[in-house]
């Protein structure tokens, strides 16, 4: 393209023919190698012409003679009876008495976890944030440095935070609520 004058610049005649005469080239070759070798294939694979007039005489002798010459080549092998299965699990639940063993495993007790939906600079903005919560659950503003943070009381288990939190995401709209540990 030429930037100066704003013009495209045409391609040479030539340069299309170039194009036009390799890409024929490529189909005729690739036609002329696939019909040799499907020529091949059929010269190898179908039998020879004294066969064929040979099987078209006399088809019932054919199969006599391929038959005869199969059951002779194949040796006879003697196959084992499969084995009848056997299920002794009932008899051993009828004979023995199973019992569980204690385990040593402890199951920990739940860990209480809090909600904390915001933490601001500005106090007012706390209680602001603090007077919509409290319409679901008790909250408090607590300063932790320069900072004023809007948590929930500490909850029994994650599943009823969790639960906490999507009411308040339902209800409120305050997406910026997050689980903690204690």
């Amino acid at each position: 393209m030429d930037y100066i004058n704003k013009t495209v610049k045409q391609k040479s005649t030539k340069a299309k023919q170039r194009k036009t005469r390799a890409i024929a080239k490529l189909i005729v070759s690739t036609a002329f190698v696939s019909l040799s070798s499907y020529a091949a294939y059929v010269l190898i694979a179908s039998p020879s012409a004294k066969e064929q007039t040979a099987e078209h005489a006399n088809p019932h002798q054919n199969v006599a003679k391929t038959q005869s010459s199969v059951t002779a080549s194949v040796p006879k092998v003697e196959v084992a009876p499969a084995p009848k299965e056997q299920f002794d699990y009932p008899k051993i639940l009828a004979i023995e008495k199973i019992t569980g063993e204690e385990s040593n495993y402890d199951i920990p007790a739940a860990t209480p976890h809090q909600l904390r939906c915001g933490a601001f600079k500005n106090k007012d903005d706390a209680n602001k944030l603090a007077a919509k919560l409290n319409k679901i659950t008790k909250v408090r503003v607590t300063p932790q440095g320069s900072w004023h943070v809007v948590t929930s009381p500490f909850l029994q288990n994650k599943r009823t935070a969790e639960n906490l939190k999507n009411k308040i995401r339902k209800t409120v709209n305050v997406y910026d609520c997050v689980l903690r540990k204690q």
